[in-house]
């Protein structure tokens, strides 16, 4: 087991090191300035804490959970671009989970694609599932156009699994200025899954005036993630992640966002990795993770997370928070802090309890933390970012 440790280890230093290089040699796109985060997520029971690196050509992220029994677990994301000349560009992406108490399920992915310009991308990627016979080989081939009025996106893939060649195609469409609103879908379709995207942003309830008073512009949006794989023959669990925010401010459902849920594991692109390599809806271990609900927006943020597995059993949280003093035309530091509501369902288990925090923006770090109170543990999180 320790052999086994020590060499997942030294795959990951190694991973890093080349993503690393790969992002330093790549010409700066100029998109937004380098960041390092720390996450940290304290429960009566485990702990989760990573560190991710933001920079416009590389974005990476290590980190690890504890827990009371002893299954901890540690991870490594990272993707790279690097420039060719004019707008051909490479894309190379790797992650690595290591269960440390057993072999079984420790799962990798590398991927990489060519950018031969800034609409068209082809690549493929391996994926590999320790303990199971489930290993995943793929390309695809994309088309992504995006213009001040639309968002377009056109592809299809090939996947082999235990021998099974698998089709698949995806396709989104967002428009930037319909009759004011602001709405995007998706939808990828395989032989075993199937992912659904959707998000509307609301033209803004004030006008200029009163949101230079108030500080904040009042501007819904929302967005929802659903993952069934039960449409093809082998049972699968399905997951549902759906966001609100009442203070839209920019952040909320970005491009990578949208492409990286809509593709999933073999996005290379704007990858999630995860929700190809661990089902649990409350993890979110890499780089490329869901805002917390305090860093969605402004006035009022809610999230619900609902996982259904084959053999019924049904997990659910749930986080809705304001903060009230925005509502008011008066600036103030009380605006950062919120309350609201938290809520965690597993199967016949219910919980309920106050939920409360602030976000935080002090001497080049900004972040967020939040506390939640049930009745038998305390929970706590703490978000913090610096950018250089």
């Amino acid at each position: 087991m320790e052999k086994h440790t020590k060499m997942t280890r030294k795959y990951m230093s190694s991973l890093i090191a080349v993503l690393s290089t790969l992002g330093a040699c790549a010409t700066p796109k100029g998109e937004k300035p380098p960041r390092l985060q720390s996450y940290t997520i304290v429960r009566s029971n485990t702990t989760n804490t990573q560190t991710n690196f933001y920079h416009p050509n590389i974005r990476g992220g290590v980190g690890r959970i504890f827990d009371d029994k002893a299954h901890d677990l540690q991870y490594v994301s990272g993707v790279a671009n690097g420039n060719l000349g004019g707008d051909s560009s490479f894309t190379v992406l790797g992650h690595a989970i290591d269960r440390l108490d057993s072999q079984l399920n420790d799962a990798s992915t590398v991927q990489a694609a060519y950018n031969p310009n800034n609409d068209w991308s082809f690549g493929g990627g391996v994926l590999k599932f320790t303990g199971t016979n489930k290993d995943v080989s793929f390309g695809r081939a994309l088309y992504m156009h995006k213009t001040d009025d639309l968002e377009l996106l056109v592809g299809g893939l090939v996947k082999e699994v235990s021998g099974d060649v698998q089709p698949g195609l995806a396709g989104m469409v967002g428009l930037r200025n319909f009759w004011g609103f602001q709405p995007v879908a998706g939808m990828q379709r395989e032989k075993e899954q199937a992912r659904y995207i959707g998000g509307l942003i609301f033209p803004s309830l004030t006008d200029q005036d009163e949101t230079t008073k108030r500080g904040f512009n009042m501007q819904p949006a929302l967005d929802v993630l659903y993952v069934d794989n039960q449409v093809g023959d082998i049972p699968g669990p399905q997951f549902t992640m759906a966001n609100f925010t009442l203070g839209y401010n920019e952040t909320f459902f970005p491009t990578k966002a949208k492409t990286g849920r809509l593709l999933g594991s073999t996005g290379i692109w704007a990858p999630n990795p995860i929700f190809g390599t661990d089902p649990s809806p409350l993890h979110n271990l890499n780089f490329n993770k869901a805002l917390d609900p305090a860093a969605m927006g402004n006035l009022l943020n809610i999230r619900y997370i609902e996982f259904d597995r084959p053999n019924g059993d049904k997990s659910m949280h749930l986080d809705a928070l304001v903060f009230p003093t925005q509502f008011d035309y008066s600036h103030s530091i009380l605006d950062n802090f919120f309350l609201g509501l938290s809520q965690d369902s597993f199967g016949d288990d219910h919980r309920t309890g106050p939920l409360f925090g602030a976000t935080f923006n002090l001497l080049g770090f900004s972040g967020n933390f939040d506390v939640s109170i049930y009745q038998d543990e305390v929970q706590g999180s703490l978000n913090a970012s610096v950018i250089f």
